[in-house]
């Protein structure tokens, strides 16, 4: 009955949200206290598919965790520090995970990021967070992120960051978690002092003591390699900070660190690291508060619901109301019920099983979950969940994102036993579906359908979707093991034709290099098609040509005169395209 009651209030959720007729639900148990619902509802702008996580926090063994990618800020590689979401809940043995926090294409969270009581990354006052106690509670609000550098003389002055490099008159710190980068050019006016010998991490209202610096202060040059080794950090600081460490805090004198939350309600939202005015009124004074509790925390914003009622902030938070908060995208929130459930959810958008949804309707439809409180986190591209290493939800990048931080639930369940089963190949065209043969249930767990690559999509019912052309694997999750499921999925017939310039050996005047690009409705590069161009005072060579593997073919048009220059370029029944003259 109770089952019969959440499938009925997820579906009238989903029909408040979208406005239309009744939705599809699916619903799997994940584990003792996690319940996996999947559902799709017709909209005008086309179907909505949406995948919640449903936490009972009180069930023993089930917690959740901020996670960074690669487990530190920044990589000196390709990456900056991130991490696809799969890999990162396999490490850490995570049953299921969501992406968080908003970053800048670094492995550096933009606002606040509390793991296992200790602040990886301050928190941006006017963009909300979600936190969660020590006993389980879970937290929404604006918070400030209050540091102080304390010297054994009594002299303070603020600290003003965490594990990013400082702006002007800033002190900030970098901590083991940091990683190693190499010093950008504007770090060249920071000193750096080096701190050893510091016991415990950097936790919420906790002090640190640093006993002594490892050494003097230096300053940094383009190219420098920043990191802190293991029991130690270093102190990062440009203009009146540096000037306060050279005279407050000389060699082998010990410095004391301390940084705590609180709440605040603020609404303008200036650049990061410009809170040291707000902070310094507060430092020294700050009183205990629920969020001095707070173990694991991360970011996100805009606000959706607050006290039981639609709250979308979205321009108090820094989104634009047009592009960002009512349009409809692919979307990442987080909220918690009255009974002190944790929803962690995931909206397929950009895609043409899902159309997405925009802040208020996402608002809405948390509210018929049960949400008192609910906000927003990364989505787009960045937009992904992962249930016993699946990928429950379709990327709109055709393929998961790095992201710099997540969400990973935990839980004491046992392995999937057994040796991965060989479930019959599949071959699609990208549009197609098709149903999957389940695999034998034993009884013990429901099946969880997914991706190991987040390369197409596999609903709850079993059925895949294919739309990025090339070779993944589906895959059906039980407790009694994993069946997997290859796929080569092959573009669909031609759908856009685009047309761009070329370079040309030595650019002489009278010719013009052409590159013509056939995709499918996917964007999949179509091979075989003959492409034919037309020149008016030209002549094309070649006048056809077949696109290749990449979906393009090449001309180069040599011009009789300068004037006049007019042509087209065509292929498979599509519009023809203009030739780009010279």
């Amino acid at each position: 009955m109770l089952r019969a009651v959440r499938l009925a209030i997820l579906a009238i959720a989903l029909c408040a949200a979208t406005g239309l007729v009744a939705a599809q639900t699916v619903e799997r148990r994940v584990a003792p206290g996690i319940v996996l619902a999947q559902t799709r509802t017709p909209t005008r702008a086309g179907s909505v598919v949406a995948t919640v996580l449903r936490l009972d926090l009180a069930v023993p063994g089930l917690r959740v965790e901020c996670a960074l990618g690669q487990d530190r800020v920044m990589a000196d590689d390709a990456t900056r520090g991130r991490e696809t979401l799969a890999p990162l809940a396999l490490r850490h043995r995570a049953v299921a995970a969501i992406n968080a926090d908003y970053f800048p294409f670094t492995g550096d969270p933009l606002g606040l990021a509390v793991r296992d009581g200790e602040i990886l990354s301050e928190s941006m006052p006017y963009r909300a967070v979600v936190g969660i106690t020590r006993d389980r509670r879970v937290l929404f609000g604006n918070v400030l992120t209050v540091g102080t550098i304390t010297t054994a003389g009594g002299e303070t002055v603020g600290l003003d960051g965490v594990n990013r490099l400082p702006v002007e008159d800033e002190i900030t710190l970098l901590t083991p978690v940091y990683g190693a980068f190499p010093a950008p050019k504007a770090a060249a006016a920071c000193l750096v002092v080096p701190l050893a010998g510091i016991t415990g991490r950097l936790g919420v209202g906790v002090g640190v003591a640093a006993p002594a610096r490892a050494g003097p202060g230096a300053s940094v040059a383009t190219g420098d390699t920043l990191s802190a080794p293991d029991g130690g950090a270093l102190l990062v600081a440009r203009g009146a900070g540096a000037r306060w460490l050279r005279e407050q805090a000389p060699a082998d004198a010990p410095v004391t660190l301390r940084l705590d939350l609180t709440p605040v309600s603020l609404t303008a939202p200036p650049a990061r690291g410009a809170w040291a005015s707000r902070a310094a009124a507060l430092r020294g004074r700050v009183s205990r508060t629920p969020w001095s509790d707070v173990v694991q925390a991360v970011s996100g914003g805009p606000w959706l619901v607050r006290q039981g009622k639609v709250a979308v902030d979205g321009a108090e938070e820094g989104f634009d109301e047009a592009s960002f908060v009512a349009a409809r995208h692919p979307r990442t929130a987080v909220g918690v019920t009255a009974r002190g459930e944790l929803l962690l959810v995931v909206v397929d958008g950009r895609q043409p099983h899902s159309a997405g949804m925009s802040l208020p309707r996402l608002a809405e439809f948390l509210l018929g979950l049960g949400a008192v409180d609910a906000i927003n986190l990364d989505g787009g591209g960045s937009t992904a969940m992962v249930v016993r290493g699946l990928y429950v939800n379709a990327p709109s990048d055709g393929e998961p994102r790095a992201i710099a931080n997540a969400l990973l639930v935990l839980a004491d369940v046992p392995p999937l036993d057994g040796p991965d089963a060989e479930g019959p190949a599949v071959t699609l065209t990208a549009g197609e579906s098709a149903a999957l043969p389940a695999p034998a249930a034993d009884g013990s767990g429901d099946v969880i359908w997914g991706t190991l690559d987040g390369r197409g999509f596999v609903d709850q019912s079993g059925r895949i979707l294919a739309r990025r052309a090339g070779s993944g694997t589906a895959c059906a999750a039980g407790a009694s093991g994993r069946t997997l499921y290859p796929l080569d999925v092959r573009p669909g017939r031609p759908a856009r034709l685009t047309v761009a310039r070329s370079a040309v050996a030595n650019s002489p005047p009278d010719r013009t290099g052409v590159v013509a690009r056939v995709v499918d409705r996917f964007g999949n590069p179509v091979a075989g098609v003959e492409v034919r161009v037309a020149a008016r005072g030209g002549s094309p060579d070649p006048m056809v040509g077949i696109t290749g593997p990449d979906g393009r073919v090449e001309f180069e048009v040599v011009w009789d005169a300068a004037d006049g220059r007019i042509g087209t370029v065509s292929a498979a029944g599509l519009p023809p395209a203009a030739l780009p003259a010279k």
